[in-house]
Formats: C-alpha cells, sequence, structure tokens
C-alpha cells in the first residue's frame, strides 16, 4: 500500500509518497522489500514487473508520467523505463524524457553529494508541451533527502507545470 505525500508547492519541503521504506544493507534492518529494491536497481525483470504493477495500482491519476533522470546524460535507467511503461498503461502521457540530465553527477548511493543545487546545475527540462498546464507524477526509484525531487519538482513547475506529485518506490528508512 502506498504512503501518501503532502502536497508541497515550491519552496516547501517536499514529502513524496512511497511503496515501502528502504533500509539500507548496512543498516541491520535489510528486509526482502530492500532486496527487491535493488533488484529493480539492477534490471530485474521480475523486479520491475513487479514495481509496475505496484505503482500502476497506487497511481490514480492520469497526469502526465516523469522521471527523475539518471545520474548519467544519455542513460535511460530503469525509472525513466518504469515511467514510459506506467504511461503506456490506462493511457497516461509519456513525459519521461522531460528532464534531462546534461552533466554526470556521482551515483548518490555511492556517496554523491545530495544537495539540490547539484541537480539543479545539471537537469534541464524538455519537451514542456507534455507538461504544461497540467498536473504531473514525478517518480524515481528511492528517496532519501527528498532533493532530487525538490529539485526536478521546481524545474517541471517553471517549464509550466500546474502541479507535480512525487512518488518513490521507496523512502530511506535507518
Amino acid at each position: 500500500m502506498a504512503v501518501t505525500a503532502s502536497t508541497a508547492v515550491e519552496g516547501e519541503s517536499v514529502d513524496p509518497s512511497y511503496l515501502h521504506p528502504y533500509f539500507p544493507y548496512r543498516s541491520g534492518n535489510f528486509d526482502a522489500a530492500s532486496g527487491r529494491i535493488l533488484d529493480f536497481k539492477d534490471g530485474c525483470s521480475v523486479a520491475f514487473e513487479y514495481y509496475l504493477e505496484a505503482m500502476d495500482q497506487a497511481m490514480k491519476s492520469d497526469a502526465p508520467i516523469c522521471a527523475v533522470p539518471p545520474h548519467a546524460p544519455g542513460s535511460e535507467g530503469p525509472v525513466r523505463h518504469l515511467a514510459r511503461r506506467l504511461a503506456q498503461r490506462k493511457n497516461r502521457t509519456d513525459a519521461a524524457g522531460c528532464l534531462v540530465r546534461t552533466e554526470e553527477i556521482q551515483k548518490l548511493s555511492q556517496g554523491g553529494c545530495r544537495d539540490v543545487n547539484v541537480h539543479l546545475r545539471s537537469i534541464r527540462a524538455e519537451d514542456a508541451d507534455k507538461i504544461r498546464a497540467g498536473k504531473v507524477v514525478l517518480v524515481d526509484d528511492v528517496t532519501t533527502t527528498g532533493n532530487s525531487f525538490r529539485a526536478c519538482k521546481s524545474l517541471l513547475l517553471e517549464a509550466g507545470a500546474r502541479s507535480v506529485d512525487c512518488f518513490a518506490l521507496a523512502k530511506t528508512t535507518y
């Protein structure tokens, strides 16, 4: 069951909806769901299909679907692939490529800087016609600080989205 987020406006904290907590291996609470999210990130088709079904059921909206871009420019990544597949269901608008990474950043899961400005400097919004004046759903795999969501939400609002609801597969919990 999805955890419901509070609606945030630009400048306020972002509290995304998510499917389940993620416990890092080093936390001592690592569980099957945490393993599944790592499988998803590694491209496991069983984990991908699990999250596709779970997200599709949790998302009541037929809004355009955007994805937080991967750390490297030009890479598709499992989150963008998931957003594209979600868009195919229920005739949602595929806006998965509207946020584009313009310069490579270190993977956050490997110690990369989580500052919101890192994302604001390395991501731009494209194809604004897909999201303009609409309610957008922004997806990511794992949220920890919310700064990836915060930056991407800000960019989508600047590009003309009316509102942005953030939805992660999992939220890091210690």
